[in-house]
């Protein structure tokens, strides 16, 4: 087997530069904004804008944009920019995630990075012959496309084979049935399932929609004269259920908690890069930091906000990890340990020295010193004792990567 720790320690500053095929969990654009430029707003509105759909995305939809640090950062939102260019009447801003960060750090306000929870979407509109599901690139999927990657939604649609025809009808998206959707959506890597069912009422749109994320169901409607007003109304939502149960602390870096994740089954260069730009998703203001290699098990530490269950469901994001129980405590040896000699024997032997006379006494004391000295010596000696086992650190976390 090749030394991967050669290989890891050489090309450690390309993994983190070089373009990775990652989980669909992790979104790229995250920190990009498209926002429609209206005909009266100037730039510097349209970029304020722009800004606030940015926080909302990070910090979630009831994030205070009013007072605190974020409305001062909306009073200078150039300075959280990175670039900015136009498409088609609107406005693209591409954000510096450091700056965003660090607004969100001095207000104390958890956020989300760009790890968030896969929602898998089955869909039907109604039409004039009954219900129709909808896929990917109908009119309404890309709607609800769009509508995902501005609330910054990790949106995925089923492949609408045979397979998921034969279990997934029309009748059972409109009507919400949980079981049958969660069964037929386990095909998908997918934390969560939408089902949505749009409904044309004149010139308005209704959208009857259920969620569940986690175990936890979410229902609810929204409408709007325009299609991806309703289909926007719904996203919010989403992104708001991500936000609830995925969100980490933003806190100073001296308050965050310190992990250290080993890691096996990481047999090549692909895989640990893989690892290492997963683990910069989570949200710490740090770069994870490569503690050992030993075969194809690597060290990792990381520092992370929030609690062991916040780290553990934020990697379960990414389903080439799977937890494994912590190895058996290996004992350490301590050596040789002297024993005391024991009361009783102690005891013993001040009865029979007792009984001597004075004349005995002084003639066998030499003798007695000696038995003594080996008794002592005999009970002194060395002995194996078994080793106290040494726990893991409690803050130490085991996978598989696969």
């Amino acid at each position: 087997m090749f030394s991967l720790r050669i290989i890891v320690v050489t090309l450690l500053s390309l993994v983190v530069m070089a373009p990775l095929t990652l989980s669909a969990a992790v979104l790229q654009g995250l920190y990009r904004v498209e926002q429609p430029e209206a005909e009266d707003a100037s730039q510097d509105e349209t970029l304020s804008e722009a800004a606030q759909v940015m926080f909302m995305r990070v910090g979630g939809a009831r994030i205070n944009t009013k007072s605190g640090p974020v409305a001062d950062a909306l009073n200078e939102p150039r300075e959280l920019v990175r670039r900015i260019s136009r498409r088609e009447g609107s406005m693209v801003v591409e954000f510096e995630p450091a700056a965003v960060r660090q607004v969100m750090v001095r207000g104390g306000m958890p956020m989300l990075g760009r790890s968030r929870p896969g929602m898998l979407v089955w869909a039907v509109e109604a039409r004039t012959l009954g219900d129709e599901l909808i896929g990917a690139g109908s009119t309404w999927g890309e709607l609800l496309q769009t509508a995902a990657a501005y609330r910054g939604v990790a949106l995925s649609y089923p492949m609408g084979d045979l397979e998921d025809r034969s279990r997934v009808t029309e009748e059972i998206v409109r009507q919400g049935n949980r079981g049958d959707l969660l069964e037929a959506s386990e095909r998908y890597a997918s934390e969560g399932v939408l089902a949505i069912a749009f409904t044309a009422n004149g010139e308005s749109t209704r959208a009857d929609w259920h969620m569940w994320l986690n175990d936890k169901g979410y229902s609810g409607k929204a409408s709007g004269d325009d299609p991806a007003v309703a289909a926007d109304q719904v996203m919010r939502e989403v992104a708001a259920a991500a936000f609830e149960q995925y969100a980490v602390p933003a806190v100073a870096a001296d308050e965050l908690a310190r992990w250290t994740l080993v890691v096996q089954d990481v047999n090549s260069i692909e895989d640990y890069a893989s690892l290492q730009a997963m683990l910069q998703q989570l949200g710490g203001q740090s770069t994870p930091q490569m503690l050992s290699v030993d075969t194809d098990k690597v060290t990792v530490r990381v520092d992370f906000p929030g609690s062991e269950s916040q780290l553990e469901r934020m990697l379960s994001l990414d389903q080439r990890l799977v937890r494994i129980p912590a190895p058996e405590p290996e004992p350490v040896d301590q050596g040789p340990i002297l024993l005391p000699v024991p009361v009783e024997q102690q005891r013993s032997m001040d009865a029979i020295t007792d009984e001597q006379d004075n004349s005995i006494a002084t003639s066998m004391d030499d003798s007695h010193s000696t038995t003594n000295d080996r008794l002592m010596e005999s009970e002194q000696a060395p002995v194996n004792v078994i080793p106290e086992p040494v726990e893991p650190d409690p803050n130490t976390l085991y996978y598989r990567w696969r």
